[in-house]
């Protein structure tokens, strides 16, 4: 039925939510792990593409990213109450 295949998912949403979750916290961590890129360059068309300045901004710009899609998955899941503060709620 389409209740049962719609709850399968927003499971499916929410353990996808799980794995974004774990992503963001391990390039914030590696980030902060290697204080010594903050100032190593990236290549211009990295830099001009992600609007990072060094490795260390890329990696956080990724986690970033990674916490969007988290969010975007919990919405889809019906959990927008979870979502970062200050992330626009449809």
């Amino acid at each position: 039925s389409w209740a049962r295949a719609r709850r399968c998912l927003r499971c499916a949403r929410r353990v996808n939510a799980e794995f974004e979750e774990h992503a963001e916290r391990t390039y914030a961590r590696f980030a902060a792990e290697h204080p010594e890129w903050e100032g190593r360059p990236l290549p211009a068309e990295l830099e001009r593409e992600r609007g990072a300045v060094g490795w260390a901004g890329l990696l956080r710009a990724i986690a970033r990213d990674e916490r969007d899609h988290r969010d975007h998955s919990l919405r889809f899941a019906g959990r927008a109450r979870d979502t970062a503060p200050g992330q626009d709620r449809p």
